[in-house]
């Protein structure tokens, strides 16, 4: 919480440049990761590849950082697949034994 509220700060000084906002906002990014908070990783990591920033490096890391929120993304909703699976599975079988 308090990188956030830093960060939101760093955004809203008058003298801070495109290139600037978005390293905050990748260090923002970074945090929401480590919370797994993808959600929100996610939506600055794409407003920093569609501000067409001129700094390879940044646009670099965000967009390693976004695989690395999708590949999350893709892992989470396929343990919910499993998990569905598993519970529909046990439900016919214990269905089957009555």
């Amino acid at each position: 919480k308090q990188c956030e509220n830093i960060i939101n700060e760093l955004l809203t000084y008058q003298y801070t440049n495109d290139e600037i906002n978005s390293e905050g906002m990748l260090v923002l990014a970074s945090a929401y990761i480590e919370q797994k908070d993808y959600a929100n990783a996610k939506i600055l990591l794409e407003t920093i590849l569609n501000a067409k920033l001129k700094n390879n490096d940044i646009i670099q890391s965000a967009q390693q950082k976004l695989d690395e929120v999708n590949r999350a993304l893709n892992q989470n909703e396929n343990k919910e697949q499993n998990k569905d699976l598993f519970d529909k599975m046990f439900e016919e079988y214990q269905q089957s034994k009555e």
